[in-house]
């Protein structure tokens, strides 16, 4: 019996630990009082989930010397970390630094950094102790998420108003550089952009193409006071008729970030090319491109590496905007990532919003499910139930 006991607790010990890696040893040794023989983890699972990252960027003895009293933090101070949660957590440390890498973003120690290495599949090195001066300050951030939203609007007018689409063309082209022709540059008058953005993407010849594409680099080709009067008669009534037909705030924010989940995962990925790319190219046309990589970094809220529509409608503007049972979803989905055996059911409305009974299967068989408002948070009072479940 005694034998028997000991294997019943291998057993469990073991199916604990492979269906999450993450539990510490440490505390299954205190919950079983079993031996640590008995306790078979994977010795890549004890190097992957360490305190201490072996593969930790070296900073230069003489810097460290140098930083000293600069690089070590006071009580009081807090070191605002561009870590993701995941390595925030793993890291966590008495000795905190602010270190500046060279990706321009700021980690509150060698842990943070390294970790952040292995997520984004970059090579991120120290550049200097305390944090990293941002390469757009908020004021040019906002600036960059008004051109952008313009710059959705002209994609989707293009896609949806005919008349618009008809406009669209390298004669009209033309006529605009022409027209507008000056020494100034966009940047001086952002709020007109939209009316170059609209020929953006045009295969015209190359005098109106090279206009184009100096006037979307900033370069001073054009009149601001002429640009005024140019997106005036190209958005009115009878042209793109922007402020009538053109999308509200919600539908404009749901239909471009279903247009570039291109995975239908519910979610963008910050930086990676596979889904975000005909997005970034997109973005390639506004002037201020030493903002783009700011204005990601900034919509990807949690900084987890994924922009969920939650966060691209806050970046937008507007919080309200998204479909809370998409965001849901894509919470459910990475959750399911890290547990076997698991799937979730979510089910939405058209609207967006959640069903009123959402469910996970599990071992493929039992169904658990439970009760939830239209936002998708617990309905108070209701517990997850194998049971049949009526909402």
């Amino acid at each position: 019996m005694r034998l028997l006991h000991v294997l019943v607790t291998v057993y469990t010990l073991h199916v604990v630990v492979e269906a999450d890696p993450i539990v510490k040893d440490r505390q299954l040794l205190k919950m079983y009082k079993a031996p640590p023989s008995l306790i078979a983890i994977p010795q890549e699972i004890e190097e992957e989930y360490a305190l201490g990252d072996t593969n930790a960027p070296i900073i230069p003895a003489d810097a460290q010397h140098q930083g000293g009293d600069e690089g070590r933090l006071r009580r009081d101070y807090v070191c605002d970390t561009q870590a993701n949660s995941g390595c925030h957590a793993r890291c966590i440390s008495l000795e905190e630094q602010c270190l500046c890498a060279t990706n321009g973003h700021t980690y509150r120690n060698q842990c943070e950094m390294s970790c952040m290495r292995k997520v984004q599949m970059e090579k991120i090195n120290w550049l200097h102790f305390e944090k990293c001066e941002p390469i757009c300050s908020s004021e040019r951030v906002d600036i960059y998420k008004g051109m952008v939203a313009d710059l959705l609007e002209v994609e989707y007018l293009k896609k949806k108003v005919k008349r618009c689409s008809r406009i669209t063309n390298c004669a009209q082209a033309k006529l605009v550089v022409q027209y507008t022709a000056g020494n100034q540059s966009i940047l001086e008058c952002p709020e007109n952009l939209a009316a170059f953005l609209l020929f953006s993407g045009l295969e015209c010849s190359g005098m109106i193409q090279l206009k184009l594409e100096r006037i979307l680099n900033n370069e001073p080709v054009i009149n601001c006071p002429a640009a005024i009067t140019v997106n005036n008669k190209l958005f009115n009534d009878k042209n793109c008729a922007r402020s009538r037909k053109g999308p509200d705030q919600r539908t404009l924010i749901q239909w471009s970030f279903d247009k570039w989940d291109t995975n239908g995962d519910r979610r963008l990925e910050n930086g990676r090319p596979n889904s975000v790319a005909e997005l970034g190219s997109l973005l390639s046309r506004i002037p201020d491109q030493e903002c783009k990589e700011t204005f990601f970094d900034t919509c990807d809220a949690d900084q987890d590496g994924y922009i969920m529509e939650d966060e691209w409608a806050a970046c937008l503007g507007c919080r309200d905007c998204y479909r809370p049972c998409h965001v849901f979803q894509a919470k459910k989905q990475e959750q399911d990532r890290s547990r076997r055996f698991v799937e979730s059911v979510v089910s939405c409305s058209r609207d967006g919003s959640c069903a009123k009974k959402q469910c996970e299967k599990h071992f493929a068989r039992h169904v658990l499910c439970w009760c939830v408002d239209e936002d998708c948070n617990a309905v108070e009072g209701s517990e997850p139930s194998y049971a049949a479940t009526s909402c």
